[in-house]
């Protein structure tokens, strides 16, 4: 098999470490009060998002043709690294005070800024993806709405009811 064209891997890690950076918000927000699983998913979340932006630097670089894609995916690397310093500092502090409801709060807004930030960064690689799952998902239903309306044809041999046959033949015909 061979390997994939140098976007398609750079689109992969960029899937990769925003998957792991959605996952550990997740994480992150179950794990609220107990400062051990705090402090685990924070450092999951700091590892998966220098990923992130390590990612964007590299193909700011690659985009120098391109000066407004470069300014933008500098300018996203850089809010993300921004938004994971300040989650990361309000986990230490609900860390050392897991009974405090206020640093509690302050790392989830700062946790919700880091998903901001993620969005705003992978916007489009994010977008490409869902516009390819779409399509894929398309193309399986035109295929099983193909096998529907060869399965109603070839039931018609064997089928007596002709009102029953007129009735998947229509709707065969509407999928």
């Amino acid at each position: 098999q061979e390997a994939p064209p140098p976007d398609d891997a750079a689109t992969n890690r960029h899937n990769e470490a925003c998957d792991a950076i959605l996952e550990a918000i997740e994480r992150l927000f179950s794990s609220l009060g107990d400062p051990a699983e705090m402090v685990k998913q924070a450092r999951a979340l700091a590892t998966a998002s220098s990923q992130l932006v390590h990612a964007l630097k590299e193909e700011a670089q690659n985009a120098a043709a391109d000066p407004d894609a470069q300014k933008r995916l500098v300018s996203g690397a850089k809010q993300l690294a921004d938004s994971t310093s300040k989650m990361v500092e309000c986990a230490k502090g609900a860390a050392l005070h897991p009974n405090d409801g206020a640093a509690q709060q302050k790392l989830r807004k700062a946790t919700e800024d880091l998903r901001e930030a993620v969005n705003t960064a992978a916007g489009n690689i994010l977008r490409k993806r869902v516009i390819r799952r779409l399509s894929l998902l398309a193309k399986q239903a035109a295929a099983a709405c193909t096998q529907l309306i060869a399965a109603s044809q070839g039931a018609a041999a064997s089928n007596r009811l002709v009102a029953s046959q007129q009735h998947l033949n229509t709707h065969g015909k509407e999928a």
